[in-house]
């Protein structure tokens, strides 16, 4: 998904910055090598991937560390699997609490239908979801 974006703002020329949320900025760093490594096999520079993604420390299971990491972001694309067995979807409460638009890549029943039930929250905050 990261590589896809940055990908779609150098066609666009839209200037994009990532912030990639996780546990452990070891798998941070393990993730931009990986980026890189697929955008050059793609035919395309990765020289500047470093000033385009940055790491911030979330856990998803808190949600006083998701309202700071949603801190000042225009936008929450939620790829952070696996989703099964989920059933609460805690970024998308962030995302209505901080009123940033969200989107996820989730497929798992039982966590869309308990995101589904939050419609109306979404559109009390006018936040896309």
């Amino acid at each position: 998904t990261v590589r896809w974006l940055l990908q779609f703002s150098r066609e666009e020329g839209l200037p994009l910055e990532v912030v990639i949320g996780g546990r452990s900025s070891k798998n941070f760093d393990t993730a931009v090598r990986r980026i890189a490594s697929k955008l050059e096999s793609d035919g395309l520079p990765a020289s500047n991937i470093v000033s385009q993604v940055s790491f911030k420390q979330v856990d998803l299971t808190d949600p006083s560390s998701l309202d700071a990491a949603l801190r000042e972001m225009d936008l929450v694309v939620h790829t952070a699997g696996p989703f099964q067995y989920k059933t609460r979807p805690e970024v998308l409460e962030a995302a209505i609490r901080s009123r940033v638009p969200y989107l996820d890549v989730c497929d798992e029943t039982k966590l869309c239908v308990e995101a589904k039930k939050l419609q109306e929250q979404v559109l009390a905050a006018g936040v896309p979801a």
